[in-house]
């Protein structure tokens, strides 16, 4: 049973974004791949609303091969 709204999860894929976007170059690896792997379950979630993780996987093209 999912606990979150599909508002909120959209709003967790969009902060984890965000973070990588302003912090991802001062952040080690894991965190950065713990911030992705976070937007990829809430994606899952949302089903047939789910987003394009597509911006967030190109700014972590130098870890994710």
């Amino acid at each position: 049973m999912n606990q979150f709204t599909n508002q909120e999860l959209k709003m967790i894929i969009d902060l984890c974004d965000r973070i990588e976007e302003e912090y991802g170059s001062i952040r080690s690896n894991s965190e950065r791949l713990l911030s992705f792997q976070i937007a990829l379950k809430a994606n899952n979630l949302l089903g047939e609303e789910s987003v394009d993780l597509e911006h967030m996987k190109i700014n972590l093209e130098d870890i994710i091969k």
